[in-house]
């Protein structure tokens, strides 16, 4: 019987071959629109998610000390040591973490490797899946490291490193204790080398600090009870104390919110997943539409099966699998469109390190693998939901007294198709305009004319400006 009805299913995709062949182009682009879109939402808004007690891990960051490019006020992944140490006693905190970033020139070659000062209880918070060595019963006393594959492989290759030296320069050099995984590429994390010592706070005495919970803490009391922190000194020249505002933050949330540089991107890709749930939605509907009608006109032919003794639920079966067909080839062809793209999406959506940053030349970029592993369990769900819905049109079909019920269905569908549409083409003529007005660079102004002037390190806690005003109108230039 089911051979029957795939041979029928067969018949009815070269029968209706224009429309089947628009149909299933579409729904490829749709899911590839939907699959590129939705998991660079997911990879960016999951960053160091991977850890085993990330559900219970959180950073203590601070805010009122900086103000971003757009005058909002910026969020720093530190804490001052001052402040850290009244907040570590609440009892809901288990275990203190501090990690400081290091970054040395290695004599024998140009490549730097960006490496990470711990302390022991890293290993209690963070992964570390070890390929070789231990850190267990290593002195903490900054004198071993443990190197990611990728850097072992660099100097040893395939050949075992444990106990050899890792040499950075005439002064300075390492023992190996063991070889880690390399991280996945969503982590703020970014190290090839642990170094086992303790971190000291930075020049100004802040740390990067992370806590993790005791099970039974309640996370967003603990939230409120340090947002509700004050420091008590009196505000400096340097620092306004009074401004400062401290959080409690879950892993995933630092990449996004204590990284200010990021925050068009990040509406970009809220934009794009958008578009690409709707490409798909929509070309569901088209599919379903396009069914429908094909149903209706076969409604004759459709009624011998009934005649013939097949049962309702054999019906549906046949209906759901003229469905199905179209979906898998659609899914097919996806594959390779995302083939085709992922070099392209790969450069699009990789992070690129500022050449002022300290981690510059570090490239963080989705794999093909994530994608590919993403689409073979969210595809078939997606079709799943998408068939389980489609029974409700498919007994209306079936049954002579609720086809007004799959006409009115029928008829819904298409006018969602229209608003999807009208959505894609009002958004587009907004980047449009967007467009034009970024491309008019001058904006009415002679941009050659225009200086700014760095006042040096002395003056940046200078509020008042005006003589630094008087003085320019004095120049002749101006």
């Amino acid at each position: 019987m089911i051979q029957h009805y795939f041979k029928i299913a067969c018949r009815n995709l070269l029968k209706y071959k224009v429309q089947n062949i628009l149909s299933i182009v579409g729904l490829s682009i749709g899911f590839t629109a939907f699959l590129l879109g939705g998991y660079w939402h997911y990879w960016e808004y999951h960053f160091d998610s991977f850890h085993p007690q990330s559900s219970r891990t959180y950073a203590l960051t601070t805010t009122g000390i900086f103000k971003t490019a757009d005058g909002s006020v910026g969020e720093l992944n530190q804490i001052h040591q001052m402040v850290e140490k009244d907040l570590v006693t609440f009892p809901e905190i288990a275990k203190v973490c501090h990690v400081s970033k290091v970054k040395y020139e290695f004599e024998k070659d140009t490549k730097s490797w960006i490496g990470m000062k711990i302390d022991s209880t890293f290993f209690d918070i963070f992964q570390c899946k070890l390929i070789e060595g231990s850190y267990y019963k290593v002195p903490f006393n900054v004198n071993h490291v443990i190197l990611t594959q990728k850097m072992a492989n660099f100097y040893f290759g395939d050949s075992s490193c444990v106990g050899k030296e890792l040499k950075i320069n005439d002064k300075l050099s390492y023992t190996i204790a063991g070889v880690m995984e390399n991280y996945p590429q969503n982590s703020d994390f970014k190290f090839e080398y642990l170094i086992l010592a303790t971190p000291s706070p930075n020049q100004v005495k802040r740390n990067t600090t992370y806590v993790w919970l005791h099970p039974s803490a309640d996370a967003a009391h603990l939230s409120k009870k340090i947002a509700a922190y004050r420091v008590k000194e009196p505000d400096t020249k340097w620092s306004k104390y009074s401004e400062w505002r401290f959080h409690l933050r879950p892993l995933p949330e630092i990449h996004t919110r204590c990284s200010p540089e990021l925050k068009g991107r990040l509406q970009h890709i809220r934009i794009l997943a958008t578009a690409g749930i709707l490409a798909f939605a929509s070309a569901l509907m088209n599919l379903l539409v396009l069914f429908i009608g094909q149903q209706q006109r076969k409604a004759r032919y459709n009624a011998t099966f009934s005649t013939l003794g097949a049962s309702i639920y054999s019906l549906i079966g046949k209906n759901l699998l003229e469905l199905t067909l179209p979906l898998f080839i659609a899914f097919l062809l996806s594959m390779a469109f995302i083939e085709f793209l992922f070099p392209f999406y790969k450069d699009y959506t990789s992070l690129v390190a500022e050449s002022s940053s300290y981690y510059n030349g570090v490239i963080q970029s989705i794999t093909r693998q994530e994608v590919l592993k993403a689409s073979y369990w969210i595809y078939p769900l997606c079709c799943l939901i998408f068939l389980v819905l489609s029974t409700v049109p498919i007994v209306g079909l079936l049954k002579r007294n609720s086809r007004g019920t799959s006409l009115a269905l029928r008829n819904g569908l298409i006018i969602g198709q229209i608003f999807i549409g009208s959505l894609f083409l009002l958004t587009s003529c907004m980047f449009y305009s967007q467009y034009r007005f970024m491309s008019r660079t001058d904006k009415g102004l002679v941009t050659d004319h225009i200086w700014q002037i760095d006042l040096g390190f002395d003056a940046t806690y200078n509020t008042d400006c005006t003589p630094f005003i008087e003085a320019l109108k004095q120049n002749s230039a101006i």
